[in-house]
């Protein structure tokens, strides 16, 4: 580095600086562009997935998934949950074919490990989300418009941009906002979700 010029002012000096050899500096910005970003969870199961379907990899439903697949104890099926919780004929209607259609692709594609892992990872999600921050809603008897709308903003949008974020690997699955919703349904279906507070009848 050359010292190319010196400047004063009033109350301060400043030198200008002329460096001749740039490249190291060029170098090192490069290697910093070019590493590669770390790969998260759900960015490495979408990629594997892709693999596992090419080359017919599949395997048995791993414990933690058949968790959420197999009804808890209760009687109640998801029709009369939601009827419990407040919901309209036309919502129930509306989410058993939510339901229905997240079951199809979770059907054709849950037999491979890494759509699998991607489904459990959903699951845990909502679960944890919803007894976090809408169970206590539904204990306080807060109206159904507005348990759905924090479902909506506490649940639905933030796993949709989880999604978006990490799929750019995902040509498969290609869950949307429906397709979650229709995991929430799938979920109090099983009894792992409720709309009303049964403890406190």
């Amino acid at each position: 580095m050359d010292l190319k010029e010196v400047y004063t002012g009033e109350n301060n000096t400043y030198q200008e600086i002329q460096v001749k050899d740039k490249s190291q500096y060029i170098a090192k910005a490069e290697n910093i562009y070019l590493q590669p970003s770390p790969k998260s969870r759900m960015d490495t199961y979408f990629q594997k997935l892709l693999k596992e379907i090419e080359e017919g990899i599949t395997s048995d439903v791993f414990d933690e998934l058949k968790y959420y697949q197999t009804k808890l104890d209760g009687t109640k099926g998801m029709e009369q949950k939601l009827i419990d919780g407040g919901f309209r004929l036309s919502r129930i209607q509306e989410a058993t074919q939510l339901k229905q259609m997240y079951a199809k692709i979770a059907t054709k594609y849950d037999c491979y490990p890494s759509a699998q892992r991607i489904i459990q990872l959903l699951f845990a999600r909502i679960k944890h989300e919803f007894y976090a921050s809408i169970f206590p809603l539904i204990e306080q008897q807060q109206a159904i418009n507005i348990v759905m709308q924090q479902v909506h903003e506490k649940i639905v949008v933030p796993i949709s941009d989880m999604l978006n974020a990490n799929g750019a690997y995902d040509t498969y699955l290609n869950f949307n906002e429906d397709h979650i919703y229709g995991m929430i349904y799938y979920l109090t279906g099983m009894c792992h979700l409720n709309w009303k507070d049964y403890d406190n009848l």
